[in-house]
This record gives structure tokens, sequence and C-alpha cells, in this order.
């Protein structure tokens, strides 16, 4: 008899401890602690993932020389934020009345000072005409892949949205690279004495000098 009364008992107390642990908000095994990693698909987060944090926030980051110059951040937590609808840190661009990323659409690419920046197939007029822009980025002379190049047009021509998918993710298959080309000189004979130095063109400002 107090062998049945202590089985009861103990099949009693199996069932509550089951039940408990059923009901729990904190299941056995997992640790509410640690968040689920959320993939972001859209067009932007593609963009910020592939693209910004691939290529950018080694400089685009808060606290370095980069950042600071160009009033500029590219990580995940600012990076939309600080792109549309804001002027430019550069004076010329700004006095332009560029800003860095609209969201009216195909305007907005020519008002674009991020697309004028990144845009390096179209180094010929960003050195020519606007010389006072800084540099095309990002530095170095490796431009984006053309496919992230066309990736990030077909999101400012869509309207520059932060959720959503507007641009074609294929486009970023296409991992060539534009090149600006190097301009080649024929040298002249070597002469008997003295060097040869081949110096490329560069501006003078009026009233000043340099050498």
């Amino acid at each position: 008899m107090t062998f049945l009364h202590t089985l009861k008992q103990l099949i009693i107390l199996l069932l509550i401890t089951m039940t408990l642990v059923m009901c729990s908000d904190d299941p056995i095994g997992i640790d509410p602690s640690v968040p689920e990693e959320i993939e972001d698909n859209s067009t932007y987060g593609i963009i910020q993932s592939e693209i910004w944090d691939k290529n950018c926030i080694s400089c685009h980051q808060a606290g370095t020389s980069a950042s600071k110059q160009s009033n500029l951040i590219l990580t995940s937590d600012a990076s939309y934020s600080q792109l549309i609808n804001r002027p430019p840190h550069n004076t010329a661009a700004k006095a332009d009345d560029l800003i860095l990323v609209g969201n009216e659409g195909l305007q907005s690419v020519y008002t674009s000072f991020l697309w004028e920046k990144i845009n390096y197939p179209d180094y010929a007029h960003f050195y020519d005409d606007h010389p006072e822009y800084g540099d095309l980025m990002p530095q170095g002379g490796r431009s984006l892949t053309n496919g992230e190049l066309r990736f990030i047009n077909e999101w400012i021509v869509s309207g520059a949205p932060d959720t959503g998918q507007v641009a074609d993710v294929a486009l970023l298959d296409d991992r060539d690279r534009f090149e600006i080309p190097n301009d080649e000189y024929t040298a002249l004979p070597m002469p008997n004495q003295g060097q040869q130095i081949n110096l490329g063109p560069f501006d003078v400002s009026p009233q000043s000098e340099r050498e």
C-alpha cells in the first residue's frame, strides 16, 4: 500500500513538472538573452551588408578621421539617416545644391553627391568639372563592382527606400570593375647625363606658385 501511494505521488509530480516546462516562456535549451539573427533582404539591407560594410565602414565609422572630415558614417546603425536628404559636408557640392541621396527617383541620381563620388566610370567628368569635390570613393583607385554600382543606381531611381526590394539582386553577380586607364607616354631617349622625369599636368591657381 505504501509503495503504490509513493508511486502515485511520483507520477503526479512528474506530470506537474512536464506541464510547467511545456508552458514556460523560457523553454529548456533556448537562451532568451541571445536574439535570433534576422537577415535583412531589403534592397537597402543588401546595400548595407554587401557594399557599405565590405567597402566603406573601415573609414566611415564613428571616430575615424575620414568620418569627421566627410561628416558621414556608414555603419548599419546610422547610414540611412546619414545619407537621405542630407546636404554634403563638401562646400563646393553644397553650393551646387547637391544632397547625399534624395528620394525623388531618377532626378535624385543627378543631384546625388554620393553618386558623383562612387561613379568611377564617369571619372573624367568628376575630375575635370568638379576637382573641388575631392577624390572618388572608395579611395585608392578601386571602384565598386559594375554590379554594385547598378544596384545602388536602381535603388536611387526607385526612390531610395529603407525597406522593400526595388533592385534586382542578380545585378551583384557582375563583379567586373571599371579601371581608370593609365595615360601612356613615349619616353625620350635616355640622356647621356642627368635624369629623365615624366610629370603629369597639374593646376596652378592664379596669383600662386607650385613647384
